[in-house]
C-alpha cells in the first residue's frame, strides 16, 4: 500500500494497525514524479493473515446468532411451498483489540452490535428450515407468475388479489418518489417491519404480509441488491400518486413497475388495496 506523506489522516489510522502488527512500519520509496517524489509503503506485518480478508479488515473471529423469532402458527402457501417469515438475530464475537482504538473504533462501533436479518422458512416433512437458494428462487419465478396473471394455485380471497399484491410489492418508499426508496432500501437491508410501515391495506392478514414481505427482500438479496432505483410520476392529485419506477439489480437485471401511493395522515405509503 502506497501512501501520500501529507495524507495524515490515512496515517492515523494505519498507524493503528501498524501497532496491532497487521502492517509493518512503513518505508519511503522514490516515485519518480518531481511534483510526488517521495511515498510511504506499508507491506504486510505478522498478523496480516488473520486480520486481512480478501482485502478488508476483519476484527471479530466467529458470528453467533443471538435470536431466532417466527410464529409456527402464521403460514402462507406459495406454489407447492408451505412458507414462514422470520428473522435472526447476528452478533459479531471476539472483538480484536485494535478495532476499539481511534479513529477506527467509531467505524466499527456500529458492526458490532446485533443486527437483524429476514429469512424464509419452509415445511419440509414434519419441521421448519431455513429455504434454499433453490427455493428462494421458486419463490421469485412463483412472484413473476403472479404478476404476470398466469399463477392458478396460490390461495385468494374474495377481498384480496395475490397477483395485484405482488405486482404492487415487486415494484418496489415524504415524497412519493422517497417513500418508494425507502421502502425498496428497506427491503434491500432486509428490514421487513421498516418496509411494511410504508404500506397502506386494510385486507391483508398481518402473518401473510410479513411473509410476503420476507420474500420480496430475499429476491433482492438474490439478484445482488439494488443498484438503483428512477421513477417518473404519472400523474394523480396531492392524495393520490401513480409512479413508474425502474428498477436496476447489482446482477444487472432491471425491472419496470407501476406503483399506486396514497396520502394518509400526511405521510405517502404504497396502496396494497389494488
Amino acid at each position: 500500500m502506497l501512501v501520500n506523506p501529507t495524507d495524515s489522516a490515512t496515517q492515523e489510522w494505519l498507524a493503528v494497525l501498524v501497532k496491532a502488527g497487521i502492517y509493518a512500519e512503513p518505508t519511503e520509496v522514490e516515485t519518480g514524479n518531481p511534483w510526488q517524489p517521495v511515498k510511504l509503503r506499508y507491506t504486510k506485518g505478522s498478523a496480516a493473515t488473520q486480520h486481512l480478508r480478501d482485502g478488508q479488515l476483519c476484527a471479530a473471529s466467529q458470528m453467533e446468532v443471538s435470536q431466532v423469532n417466527f410464529d409456527a402458527k402464521a403460514e402462507t402457501k406459495l406454489g407447492e411451498l408451505r412458507v414462514l417469515a422470520g428473522t435472526v438475530g447476528l452478533v459479531w464475537q471476539d472483538r480484536a483489540q485494535w478495532s476499539q482504538e481511534e479513529p477506527l473504533k467509531s467505524a466499527f462501533d456500529s458492526r458490532f452490535s446485533e443486527h437483524e436479518e429476514s429469512l424464509l422458512w419452509v415445511h419440509d416433512k414434519d419441521s421448519w428450515r431455513v429455504a434454499s437458494d433453490d427455493e428462494r428462487n421458486r419463490l421469485r419465478r412463483e412472484a413473476i407468475k403472479l404478476t404476470q396473471g398466469r399463477s392458478k394455485n396460490i390461495e385468494k380471497t374474495e377481498s384480496f388479489s395475490f397477483g395485484r399484491f405482488f405486482s404492487g410489492l415487486l415494484s418496489f418508499g415524504d415524497s412519493p418518489e422517497k417513500t418508494l426508496e425507502r421502502f425498496f432500501r428497506s427491503l434491500e437491508r432486509g428490514n421487513t417491519q421498516e418496509a411494511s410501515d410504508l404500506l397502506y391495506s386494510s385486507q391483508i392478514p398481518k402473518e401473510k404480509l410479513a411473509t410476503l414481505l420476507a420474500a420480496s427482500s430475499a429476491e433482492i438479496s438474490g439478484y445482488g441488491g439494488i443498484k438503483r432505483i428512477e421513477s417518473t410520476d404519472l400523474g394523480g392529485d396531492d392524495e393520490n400518486r401513480r409512479l413508474r419506477s425502474l428498477i436496476t439489480y447489482n446482477n444487472g437485471r432491471s425491472e419496470t413497475k407501476i406503483t399506486t401511493l396514497l396520502k394518509v395522515d400526511g405521510r405517502w405509503l404504497l396502496n396494497m388495496n389494488q
